[in-house]
């Protein structure tokens, strides 16, 4: 993990957090392979979409004609949690749906809590909106799943 006080871009926040889900995505892969169910299948599409998302929100700011908010630099660079947080994830064969889905969340909260972090040290509008705009669809992508599971789909 990075120094707190070196600072950072903001596309390099964006993409430690895709490169996350990617890894994320791998180990929920890995399960589709040992366990065909319903469960596995919902929180591996899940997390394909986190990740979509959080990569074309950095392609979409990239091509964008005024791309200064990936530009921007943040005064401290946010505390990653969320890469310590995967270590400790122990994703395996014989893990329940509920395990994989409190694995999963965990992992959901981790984000949002480096993207509102971040969203604060922006000194930037866009910067700042950017992620506003990624926590906000943190939080509502949560909610689904938790819905989905109170209704039995996980």
């Amino acid at each position: 993990m990075p120094d707190r006080q070196q600072q950072v871009r903001v596309a390099d926040v964006l993409a430690m957090a895709e490169a996350l889900y990617r890894r994320l995505e791998s180990k929920v892969h890995l399960l589709e392979d040992h366990r065909q169910g319903a469960e596995v299948l919902a929180l591996l599409q899940f997390v394909e979409q986190r990740t979509h998302l959080v990569g074309e929100t950095l392609r979409t700011a990239q091509q964008a004609d005024d791309n200064r908010a990936l530009q921007s630099w943040l005064m401290y660079h946010p505390e990653f949690t969320a890469t310590d947080a995967f270590e400790r994830l122990e994703i395996h064969d014989g893990i329940s749906a509920e395990e994989l889905m409190a694995a999963v969340l965990s992992m959901e909260d981790c984000l949002l809590k480096l993207f509102r972090e971040t969203e604060s040290l922006a000194e930037s509008g866009p910067a700042r909106e950017l992620f506003t705009n990624l926590a906000s669809i943190q939080e509502s992508g949560r909610i689904e799943m938790i819905a989905a599971a109170v209704r039995g789909y996980y």
